[in-house]
């Protein structure tokens, strides 16, 4: 399969996934290292890196839950920050679809630095038209 590129997230990566059942949908969680990259001068993951993990999780969240290799459009996303995540320690960004409908996927989430909270995120997506499976959302999970 030839992936379509996304040359911002894959410069942001690498992301890890894991992909859940619930109920008759599925569920992600999405994990990243924090690497001196991410990071600002005091070695904390910079606020603008919480942030597009925090769409990306949300997003990749709504289009696992929609399913059929839809691209998912940011409509809104919104993150509070509430501790920092240190160099080196592992992000976890998990999803929770609140409501989806044909036009609307209306998601929430939390992300942690191991184990200790860094920010509550929300968004609201909406899909587009199906793709094929080169616009899944495994597409950018590393080994």
């Amino acid at each position: 399969m030839v992936l379509k590129p996304n040359p911002f997230i894959e410069g942001c990566g690498p992301f890890y996934g894991k992909v859940l059942t619930q109920g008759a949908h599925q569920r992600l969680e999405l994990g990243l290292r924090v690497e001196k990259r991410h990071c600002n001068p005091a070695d904390t993951c910079h606020g603008g890196m919480v942030m597009t993990f925090a769409d990306m999780t949300l997003i990749l969240g709504a289009a696992t839950w929609v399913g059929g290799g839809h691209y998912m459009l940011t409509v809104q996303v919104s993150c509070d920050f509430v501790g920092p995540a240190p160099l080196g320690s592992w992000l976890l960004g998990r999803s929770e679809v609140l409501r989806s409908s044909r036009n609307l996927v209306f998601c929430e989430g939390r992300i942690t630095a191991d184990g200790a909270t860094v920010a509550r995120i929300s968004g609201l997506f909406k899909p587009g038209p199906a793709r094929d499976a080169s616009w899944s959302p495994q597409r950018y999970f590393e080994g």
